[in-house]
């Protein structure tokens, strides 16, 4: 009985500290893994110029170490230049670096454009995503890892 209870205790300690050690290197390396992906997003956000005369308007960087989840980085802008030329800038300045366009549509809130269109880009897994709004002077460029589907 004892050498039971005894086995038991082991293995019930073994498979504690294995559970743990897969959850702690699989933590680690999602963790790395999201680290790369934020370097890599960065890169690519800043390697985009700035079209010439348009405004920066705000910037956004969801990134954290210590929270797991998906990552965002991108900014607003304020345009003199048409939808049309914004759309054909982004098309060429992100093809041009290796990205593909997966889909363009507009985007509807209960009915109500809440933008004129969006385009969606892959590059591996890294997705982008440029929103030309409503209001004509205006757009976004947003880069991501895990929020779409890119590979």
């Amino acid at each position: 009985m004892k050498s039971f209870l005894r086995q038991s205790i082991v293995g019930s300690v073994a498979g504690l500290l294995f559970m743990f050690g897969v959850r702690t290197v699989n933590g680690d390396l999602h963790g790395r893994e999201r680290e790369i992906s934020h370097q890599q997003l960065m890169t690519e956000f800043r390697a985009i110029p700035l079209i010439p005369g348009n405004l920066l308007k705000s910037e956004r960087n969801n990134y954290s170490r210590s929270e797991p989840g998906p990552i965002l980085v991108g900014a607003d802008y304020q345009s003199e230049f048409s939808r049309d030329d914004v759309q054909e800038y982004y098309d060429r300045e992100l093809t041009s670096r290796g990205w593909t366009i997966v889909g363009r549509n507009g985007v509807e809130d209960w009915g109500r454009a809440i933008a004129a269109s969006e385009t969606h880009y892959c590059k591996g897994g890294l997705a982008a995503t440029l929103w030309l709004s409503e209001k004509p002077d205006e757009y976004s460029i947003d880069f991501s890892w895990g929020l779409h589907r890119c590979r």
